[in-house]
């Protein structure tokens, strides 16, 4: 009779502690879903972004370091360890971060250049104005001139820093 007393006892503690341990499981599979759903959110924004910007030939190299960093994560699923998740998430979320502060730089960088190419235009046009005499030698040099002004201003539509500073650097040799 003694027995069975210990064993409801060892029955009751033991069922106990199975529905302390199924609720706390269930708390902990549903922030870990939560977290994986961030993370689902994360990569939307990156494949947003990605998207958005990848046709811009300013943002080429932070375009590549943020695929790179979102493809070094693909392995990080639904069932993988809760804590691996998370860090994905938040590996995820800095580089996002990083290429929104890269892209701010190659606009800013972008319109520098651009308004230096602007000055060098400036300068080849007041100096076309002043190759006036009809010597082969000064007419020879004023289309050589409007042709690098020319390509300047090409590049100065096409916003793209490496050809405006290329024009920039053939402009300004040629002036």
């Amino acid at each position: 009779s003694n027995n069975t007393a210990s064993m409801q006892s060892a029955k009751s503690s033991l069922d106990a502690k199975v529905t302390e341990i199924t609720k706390k499981l269930e708390t902990f599979n549903k922030d870990k879903e939560a977290k994986f759903n961030e993370l689902k959110q994360t990569r939307n924004q990156i494949q947003e972004f990605i998207n958005t910007n990848k046709n811009n030939p300013n943002y080429s190299e932070l375009i590549s370091q943020l695929t790179s960093k979102r493809d070094s994560k693909n392995s990080v699923t639904d069932s993988s360890n809760k804590s691996d998740i998370e860090s994905a998430n938040t590996e995820l979320k800095q580089a996002l971060a990083k290429a929104n502060a890269d892209k701010v730089q190659a606009d800013n960088l972008a319109k520098s250049i651009k308004e230096q190419l602007n000055n060098s235009v400036s300068n080849a046009n007041t100096l076309s104005a002043k190759l006036t005499d009809k010597d082969n030698t000064i007419q020879q040099a004023k289309t050589e001139l409007e042709k690098e002004v020319q390509k300047a201003d090409q590049a100065i539509k096409s916003n793209n820093t490496a050809s405006m500073q290329s024009a920039k650097s053939s402009l300004d040799a040629k002036v």
